[in-house]
């Protein structure tokens, strides 16, 4: 059985970082959305999607994102900007 892969998406809510969610949430990956309006993500918490509140300029709210994200999985091997 292989495990499924999780990918953590900032700027979730909108664009680009949407549309990757979207398509990722589709092809059965597990799919951590970030975004400071949370709000937003709510078409693609019907896909799956989990939502998690993050400001990219708050250091709090990224180490709470990372904590919340390995708490449930395994630890985050690569981290792409």
């Amino acid at each position: 059985m292989v495990a499924q892969k999780v990918v953590w998406i900032r700027g979730a809510s909108s664009g680009i970082g949407y549309q990757t969610a979207k398509k990722l949430a589709t092809q059965q990956f597990k799919v951590y959305g970030a975004a400071r309006r949370v709000d937003r993500l709510a078409p693609l918490v019907q896909l799956g999607v989990s939502p998690i509140y993050m400001d990219i300029t708050n250091y709090e709210a990224i180490t709470k994102a990372v904590a919340h994200i390995t708490t449930k999985n395994r630890p985050l091997r690569d981290a792409h900007a």
